[in-house]
C-alpha cells in the first residue's frame, strides 16, 4: 500500500519531459491593442483557509492550467484548433462577466508571453501574438 502513496506525495521530477519557461496569457482589445491584461492574474497574498479549500476545488485555476497547456502546444506546434480554443475560454470568461469589454472596442485579440528568470531579473518577451476576432459576432454564436 506504501507503495502506491508514495509516489503520489513525492512525485519524481523525471516525470516531466523537460522544465522551460512559464507562458503567460494576456488579451487586450481593439485592432491593435496598445495596453494588455493578464488573464488570471495570480493573487499576491492567499489566506491560508482559502488555499487550503483550492487543495480541493478550485475549477478557475484549473482552467488556467489548461490554457497555460493550450498556449504551451500553439508554441510547439501552431493550429487554429488551439487559437480558437484560446478565444472560446476568453469570449466565455467575457459573457461571464469576469472580463469586462471597454465601451465601444468591437475586437478581442491575446499574446502569449515568455517570462524567464535570469541573474539579472525577470524577462518576458512576445511568443505569440493572435489575430483579432470580432467579439460581437463570436459572442452571439456562442
Amino acid at each position: 500500500m506504501i507503495k502506491l502513496i508514495l509516489p503520489v506525495l513525492f512525485p519524481s521530477w523525471r516525470f516531466f519531459n523537460r522544465i522551460g519557461p512559464s507562458p503567460r496569457l494576456e488579451y487586450g482589445f481593439g485592432e491593435q491593442p496598445s495596453l494588455w491584461h493578464e488573464f488570471r492574474p495570480r493573487p499576491q497574498a492567499v489566506h491560508w483557509l482559502t488555499g487550503l479549500r483550492r487543495l480541493f476545488y478550485n475549477p478557475q485555476w484549473n482552467e488556467y492550467l489548461f490554457m497555460t497547456c493550450c498556449a504551451e502546444r500553439l508554441l510547439e506546434e501552431s493550429s487554429q484548433l488551439l487559437v480558437d480554443e484560446i478565444f472560446a475560454r476568453l469570449l466565455w470568461a467575457i459573457a461571464k462577466g469576469e472580463i469586462a469589454v471597454p465601451e465601444g472596442e468591437a475586437r478581442l485579440s491575446f499574446r502569449v508571453l515568455i517570462v524567464e528568470r535570469s541573474a539579472t531579473g525577470v524577462t518576458r518577451s512576445l511568443a505569440y501574438l493572435a489575430n483579432p476576432i470580432n467579439i460581437r459576432l463570436e459572442l452571439a454564436a456562442c
